[in-house]
């Protein structure tokens, strides 16, 4: 199964650590890593993102909540990356 919220936020990345990357966003390092694989390590069941993740993820990546989600093709992505 094709993770597109997880590629989408794993390019947005780039060379930035996970930690780091994950301390800009607002969440755990751990939960970045599940949202990135696409999978919850509790159960190995896809994962579940609430609104206000994806809202943060919106934020420092750059991308539209609907295109992250995939409810829409324009990414409202600003050159560079979201809040560097």
């Amino acid at each position: 199964m094709k993770n597109r919220l997880g590629e989408l936020v794993r390019a947005a990345r780039g060379d930035i650590s996970l930690r780091d990357y994950a301390k800009q966003i607002g969440i755990s390092h751990s939960y970045l890593s599940s949202i990135e694989s696409g999978i919850n390590p509790a159960n190995g069941k896809p994962i579940s993102i609430g609104l206000e993740t994806l809202e943060k993820l919106s934020k420092v990546t750059g991308y539209s909540v609907a295109y992250l989600t995939g409810d829409s093709e324009e990414a409202r992505r600003p050159t560079g990356r979201g809040t560097q």
